[in-house]
């Protein structure tokens, strides 16, 4: 998960290599006042909905935000493969979220289609 799309250059190449991709919507989500364990609740219910009902084979996230953070837990405790994207911009993102993804996450991927789609399970 990603609060910005990956470059629309990835995500064609990620198509052409066969990977069934579904992103965030292009709009921000909206922030209110919450407070951030609070967004992060928030984000934990709506992606175990998500994750529930479409059930996806892996889950990459492409930041280190609360929404990323959230992704990573749900999948966790799901049984779904999770990957991060190396070098991603760390603008506005927790370093605890940072550590904690680094240490969940299944793999650690280039940001290039051919790498994605060869650790992507089942596409």
């Amino acid at each position: 998960m990603s609060e910005h799309p990956p470059a629309d250059g990835l995500v064609a190449s990620l198509q052409q290599a066969g990977v069934a991709l579904q992103l965030p919507p292009a709009e921000p989500v909206p922030r209110s006042d919450a407070s951030e364990l609070t967004e992060i609740a928030t984000a934990l219910r709506e992606f175990e909905q998500l994750m529930s009902r479409d059930g996806p084979d892996a889950v990459l996230l492409g930041s280190a935000s609360n929404q990323a953070l959230a992704a990573l837990l749900v999948a966790s405790k799901l049984g779904v493969p999770v990957a991060r994207l190396e070098g991603v911009p760390g603008e506005g993102a927790s370093p605890i979220n940072r550590r904690v993804i680094e240490q969940l996450a299944d793999a650690t991927l280039a940001g290039e289609a051919e790498a994605i789609a060869a650790w992507a399970p089942d596409t």
